[in-house]
């Protein structure tokens, strides 16, 4: 009995093990729209709707419910993140069917922003020309804000060309904007092989603000491997690649012709401009027919202007493989992975940092993302360190934005919206305040929602004794004054420091000390009026000395050429810049806008070597994050500051 029972165990293991694992799920089955009965149903009015996996495989599999013809357009509407990993198991284990109508998908399909996370598609063996992605083959279509995630891609043993792309495999006189694809695998083996990580071939088609991040392979007669298009060319027009970046490693083996590029492979007829890669490029020929650039391949008759590589990852030192003598290659550089991660390098080149493009230390790496397509961008995050401050029944209220591209901010008092239009700046005022206690609460506004409140109390009091700080003292070190202070007894909202008739901070200072760097050689008195709701002191009163300084520091050590900083920053409407030359030069310091647009040259002359303060008034240019650039005979230094007007 007891051999029987294990017999009959050993049996169902087997059983179990030899089962397709397909048979293990039940699958989901094709469903239509909710609205799909709508008489409007997939116009631009009224886009049919994509809520679920079973949705997505309606448009994939039963594309005769929504197929006109090739010259009409068919609109969809994703509307919440759909989990495919079903769609390994599907269809003999080769998972999901690309979308389109015997191959072809004309139309409009706006994910809008919406995840599809692990989408499974490996197929092979097939005599005629194959196109795979999420869209086999698009025409005259738009394809948008469609994020994959975790997406696992391939194609091998083909006898014809394969085309294989993350979100399209073949696009023509077409459209894709704000997608991208994080890989798991992406690959095609064909006798013809085209790959990229957001589109395999396109041709007059655009891809603006996109990017691709996992490794890109094709393999086969001939091959084309991009980091974002494997083969791009015009036609009737030419084909764009605009704002995008790749990071992963691009490989193409070839039996002949083998084109590998960080952005493309092939490039013909067609333009790139303002892109970049990260990541090995290699390609391999058995007859040596093989071109490997950081950006592109392989380019003719073509554009490839502004775009940058990261040569520590690329093993390559060029930014295309080979052109022809039809093609232009304008400010392309590969640049140190550092290099990369700094602002300085791109806005010298025109990127826009404003609308386009972001850059911090903790997002991607530090390298460069696109605010209209990272995840990361639409944290929907509250103001950060909100602060009040009453003075004459004034209330004026500061913060910081968060780490988030949020449109601006509201602003209630007691529940009730207080901020007529949304505020821009991190800061607002309010006048005539009633006495007693109050609750302010600002929200941050994005385009996906608006975040919880920030919140503070305040309450307005009675007038009380304007009583002056006590026992203010000043210590001075180089060009740095150093002010402290007692608070008088009764709560006071800040202090107000001026040295001479110079407010040096716009906002009242919590803290009972100050500093003031890069303060003129010269007699300086300061004044530090104590402020209170209902009106502000007599001024403390110091008076000090700051001398000058060689060229050598107080120990008798030389000083090194250094841009060191500017004082107030953030700061309105004046900054002082300060900086340090070791040697004479000629000495150049620019202020940019974050476009790289020159704003204004505070210095262009022969300096000899000692310390050195420049101040800028920038009255007239409006608030935002603006570069400086220190130019000697020897180097070159950036640094950023904040106007907050």
């Amino acid at each position: 009995m007891q051999q029987t029972k294990k017999t009959f165990i050993m049996l169902l293991i087997t059983l179990l093990f030899t089962m397709s694992l397909s048979s293990l799920f039940a699958e989901t089955t094709p469903l239509q729209p909710t609205n799909f009965a709508d008489s409007n149903a997939g116009t631009y009015r009224n886009p049919f709707l994509i809520e679920s996996l079973a949705n997505l495989r309606w448009l994939s599999e039963v594309s005769t419910d929504w197929w006109v013809n090739q010259s009409t357009q068919v609109h969809f509407l994703q509307t919440a993140d759909i989990d495919a990993y079903e769609t390994r198991f599907w269809n003999g284990e080769e998972g999901f069917k690309p979308i389109g109508h015997d191959g072809l998908f004309v139309g409009v399909y706006d994910g809008d922003r919406f995840i599809i996370n692990n989408l499974f598609i490996s197929q092979s063996s097939i005599s005629d020309a194959v196109y795979i992605g999420l869209f086999g083959r698009i025409l005259n279509s738009e394809i948008k804000n469609v994020y994959l995630e975790n997406s696992d891609v391939n194609y091998s043993f083909g006898e014809n060309a394969g085309y294989v792309g993350g979100v399209v495999g073949f696009s023509e006189l077409s459209s894709i904007s704000n997608c991208y694809n994080v890989i798991t695998t992406l690959h095609s083996g064909s006798e013809s092989a085209f790959s990229g990580g957001i589109a395999g071939r396109i041709q007059d088609t655009s891809i603006i603000n996109s990017f691709s991040i996992g490794n890109v392979s094709a393999a086969g007669l001939s091959s084309y491997a991009g980091g974002i298009v494997g083969y791009a060319e015009g036609i009737t027009s030419s084909s764009q690649i605009l704002n995008s970046y790749s990071i992963g490693n691009i490989e193409s083996f070839a039996g002949t012709f083998s084109d590998a590029g960080g952005i493309v492979g092939t490039l013909i007829n067609s333009s790139i401009s303002n892109n970049y890669s990260v990541g090995n490029v290699s390609a391999s020929s058995n007859f040596n027919f093989l071109s490997a650039g950081g950006l592109v391949g392989y380019a003719e008759n073509s554009s490839v202007t502004t775009s940058f590589w990261d040569i520590n990852s690329a093993g390559i030192t060029i930014a295309v493989g080979e052109s022809t003598s039809g093609s232009t290659i304008i400010d392309c550089y590969g640049r140190t992975t550092d290099e990369m991660k700094q602002i300085a390098t791109y806005i010298e080149y025109g990127w826009d940092f404003v609308n386009v493009w972001e850059i911090d230390f903790e997002t991607n790496d530090g390298y460069p993302y696109l605010q209209s397509t990272n995840p990361l961008i639409e944290n929907i995050l509250p103001p950060i360190n909100l602060k009040g401050i009453v003075l004459d029944f004034v209330v004026t209220l500061t913060w910081d934005a968060p780490e988030s591209s949020q449109l601006g901010y509201k602003v209630y008092r007691n529940n009730l919206l207080v901020s007529e239009e949304l505020v821009i700046d991190t800061n607002f005022v309010e006048n005539d305040i009633t006495l007693g206690v109050h609750l302010y609460s600002v929200y941050a506004v994005y385009q996906t929602g608006v975040s919880e409140p920030a919140i503070i109390e305040i309450e307005i009091e009675e007038n009380v004794e304007l009583l002056s700080p006590i026992n203010l003292l000043a210590v001075v070190d180089e060009y740095t004054v150093t002010l402290s202070w007692q608070a008088p007894e009764n709560n006071p909202e800040g202090y107000y420091v001026y040295r001479g008739d110079t407010l040096l901070d716009n906002t009242p200072i919590r803290d009972t000390t100050f500093s003031e760097f890069d303060v003129p050689v010269g007699v300086h008195t300061y004044n530090v009026f104590t402020v209170y709701q209902t009106g502000i002191s007599e001024p403390a009163s110091i008076e000090i000395e700051v001398k000058f300084l060689s060229e050598h520091g107080d120990n008798g050590t030389l000083l090194k050429t250094e841009l060191v900083g500017n004082y107030p920053n953030p700061f309105n409407p004046s900054t002082t810049i300060r900086y340090n030359l070791s040697v004479e030069s000629m000495v150049r310091i620019d202020i940019f806008n974050i476009r790289g647009q020159l704003v204004k040259t505070l210095v262009n002359e022969y300096q000899v070597a000692g310390r050195y303060t420049e101040v800028w008034h920038a009255d007239d240019v409006p608030s935002g994050v603006y570069l400086y650039r220190l130019e000697t005979s020897a180097s070159v230094e950036v640094k950023r500051m904040v106007l907050m007007k």
